[in-house]
């Protein structure tokens, strides 16, 4: 089994399981947090450069931006995950010189059910962050691991409920373009949990 198919087998797989009570702490956390560092970049550039560029999809669609807006689900996940990591101020996962919250809780917001939304978001870092880890410093000297790493833990965290008919592979989705040193190196991390208990080994 490829470590993509793990990763995906291991998202649905959550779905007919509980997460501890610790897990969602964490979660709940992690939300906490994102939402502070998104307000203050969702009155500033490139967020409302985003909200121009992006007209034709607001004030229409089943998804919101920070400060209210309707929006398509694909530019409300663009803008928030961007107004998230504007400020600077957002969540770090220093093994992986990764920013988890801006791309994976923007995704799980614009998408998921919000009865689902703290499954989304640990499914989300889970993968993401076993990627980052694997990815680690050398990946970053040459490109910046939230945009590299981020639509991992996005395609994750968007397909971990279910919502609108996902499938098994979709959770994983982009992974279509990593490169096989990196499935390797991703082979080798997964062991170790993160954040989540049940193992994906």
């Amino acid at each position: 089994m490829h470590v993509v198919e793990r990763f995906a087998s291991w998202a649905v797989d959550t779905r007919n399981k509980s997460l501890p009570p610790v897990v969602l702490h964490h979660a709940r956390r992690a939300v906490i947090d994102w939402h502070a560092a998104l307000y203050p970049g969702a009155v500033a550039p490139p967020a409302t450069l985003l909200e121009k560029a992006l007209a034709e999809e607001l004030d229409r669609g089943p998804a919101r931006l920070a400060l209210g807006r309707k929006a398509t689900v694909r530019a409300a996940a663009l803008i928030n995950a961007t107004a998230a990591h504007t400020a600077e101020v957002d969540d770090i996962f220093r093994d992986g010189i990764y920013h988890p919250g801006a791309p994976t809780i923007a995704a799980a917001f614009s998408l998921t059910e919000k009865k689902n939304l703290l499954r989304a978001v640990v499914v989300g870092y889970e993968i993401s962050t076993r990627i980052g880890a694997a990815m680690g410093r050398a990946h970053y000297k040459y490109w910046h691991n939230t945009g590299t790493i981020g639509c991992f833990g996005a395609a994750a965290a968007a397909a971990a409920d279910g919502a609108r008919g996902s499938r098994t592979w979709d959770c994983c989705a982009p992974s279509e373009a990593m490169p096989p040193a990196s499935a390797t190196a991703i082979t080798n991390i997964i062991r170790r949990p993160l954040i989540c208990p049940p193992s994906l080994s």
